[in-house]
């Protein structure tokens, strides 16, 4: 998950204020055992377990319980999210595209996580690495909420995202001024949580409709991300988030 996307869904905009910025630390990390395989007719791919396969993601500290309940609706009922152990990468910045081969290297600390495994038929899968730079380039802004073209389409998964989030952040902090989107959703409350996740950089969608083809947003397919009212999962379970990708 790219970090405007991340923040797209914790924050209700890709462009957060520096203080919600700093709330949040991004940092690369590798999940060993794993492949991050492209959803058929959809943008975004899913990680299943696989003996010696990889996959590049980033580890995410500083999320409250709210801010993972946001993540469970936009990832959906199609994942699980799940323990695993992953190594931080030394002297990498979490942009850059270093190959495969430099990763042991680069291995650091080993740090347990959370991270959104899929749970549907692999069948529903390409057989394939998902090309996460292909991604950045061509669907990041529409999945991000940056597109200003009027003929692209963006993904109407958000406003079921928006809405649900935004009643979680009522619900959990009586409703503190700042909204998402605009201020941020408070300072206080239970924004001191510090949870952890990662994230296998990617987009998700959670909601009940199709997933778009490209920008264009041709429909394809009949793969459906969550449900537009799936109840908050996982509060209070400890540290752990993290490995989309």
């Amino acid at each position: 998950m790219a970090p405007q996307v991340l923040y797209r869904v914790i924050y209700g905009t890709p462009e957060p204020e520096p203080w919600q910025a700093e709330r949040v630390t991004i940092r690369p990390a590798v999940l060993h055992e794993y492949r991050r395989q492209r959803v058929k007719h959809a943008d975004f791919p899913a990680i299943v377990p696989k003996p010696s396969t990889t996959v590049r993601g980033a580890f995410i500290t500083g999320l409250t319980d709210e801010d993972v309940a946001c993540l469970d609706m936009f990832e959906g009922v199609m994942y699980k999210r799940q323990k695993v152990k992953v190594k931080l990468l030394k002297d990498v910045k979490l942009g850059d595209n270093i190959p495969d081969s430099k990763l042991a290297k680069a291995e650091g600390e080993e740090v347990e996580a959370e991270t959104y495994v899929w749970r549907w038929p692999v069948e529903d899968l390409e057989d394939k690495e998902w090309d996460f730079e292909h991604f950045k380039k061509r669907k990041l802004k529409a999945w991000a909420g940056m597109v200003t073209d009027p003929n692209t389409s963006v993904d109407e998964g958000f406003a079921d995202v928006d809405a649900y989030c935004a009643a979680v952040a009522t619900s959990t902090r009586g409703g503190l001024s700042g909204g998402r989107g605009t201020g941020g959703r408070g300072s206080g409350g239970r924004g001191t949580a510090n949870r952890s996740m990662l994230d296998r950089e990617a987009g998700g969608r959670g909601t009940g409709g199709q997933p778009m083809e490209g920008q264009g947003g041709s429909v394809k397919g009949t793969t459906q991300r969550g449900v537009g009212n799936q109840a908050p999962r996982g509060r209070g379970q400890g540290a752990g988030v993290s490995m989309t990708g």
